[in-house]
């Protein structure tokens, strides 16, 4: 049981990559994880406010 409960948290796992095109004004959200890649696309006009800390994530070494 134990085993089927750490498999199932490995293909849960799943990373999020924001990029934002100024130039063309869309916002382009990747989620990748092991079995799926997904992506929205959302244009600036689209978001009505932002929140939160905006801070920069150094890229992993």
């Amino acid at each position: 049981m134990l085993a089927g409960l750490g498999t199932l948290g490995l293909l849960a796992v799943s990373r999020q990559t924001v990029t934002v095109d100024p130039a063309a004004r869309r916002i382009t959200i990747t989620e990748s994880g092991h079995l799926r890649r997904r992506e929205r696309v959302i244009g600036f006009e689209e978001v009505d406010r932002v929140a939160g800390d905006l801070g920069v994530v150094p890229p992993r070494a």
